[in-house]
């Protein structure tokens, strides 16, 4: 896939998060705060470094969406978060 037509579906999805806004910023609030819940449901509030990471990079993206910033920042924030947050799941599945 060249960079071109990468770049042109990043583009695609940018106008359309910021036409759908506020469709999206509560679907991304709902999602991330029940993977973040997940998280800590699994394992995370067991280890500190765990509960920092997700409830920093979950706010992170919370606080970017309640101050109305740039969509680019938004989906960038909630994409780490999300990132992150399935990272963590993986891990405390596969570490049972």
């Amino acid at each position: 896939m060249s960079t071109q037509v990468l770049g042109s579906k990043i583009d695609a999805l940018v106008k359309y998060a910021e036409f759908n806004r506020f469709g999206y910023m509560a679907f991304t609030l709902i999602f991330l705060g029940c993977l973040g819940g997940v998280v800590l449901g699994l394992g995370g509030i067991k280890s500190d470094a765990v509960l920092i990471t997700t409830i920093a990079f979950n706010m992170l993206a919370t606080v970017f969406m309640i101050a109305l910033a740039p969509i680019k920042w938004v989906l960038a924030s909630s994409f780490v978060a999300t990132i992150l947050n399935l990272l963590f799941i993986a891990y405390f599945i596969i570490a049972g």
